[in-house]
């Protein structure tokens, strides 16, 4: 059986607060999930195949594609952006554009 301690040092590495009353619960619901895999160890898997996958499909993919939309879905779509903005080099002055935050620093 788990312990408050222990609920509260794998809550803290995975950056989630608990109340007492959600380690109370986690520290029996984990519990049982341990227990459960200790049961799953002790299968003889000796004579077990050891398989990544069992479809036979390899590198599965779809085709990226471009839809169109009705001029009014594009602007409806466009006006709920945050900020629009045009090209600042002028290429594209029809205000196409979204300005996001920025991914690097």
């Amino acid at each position: 059986m788990l312990t408050i301690k222990e609920v509260e040092h794998i809550a803290e590495l995975a950056r989630i607060g608990l109340s007492q009353a959600e380690k109370e619960k986690m520290t029996i619901e984990l519990s049982s999930i341990l227990d459960y895999v200790g049961k799953l160890k002790e299968l003889d898997t000796k004579n077990v195949t050891v398989t990544s996958q069992v479809t036979g499909l390899i590198n599965v993919s779809s085709e990226d594609g471009v839809e169109s939309v009705s001029v009014n879905t594009h602007e409806l779509l466009l006006a709920n952006m945050p900020l629009r903005v045009t090209d600042m080099q002028g290429e594209n002055q029809s205000g196409n554009l979204l300005k996001v935050k920025g991914v690097f620093e």
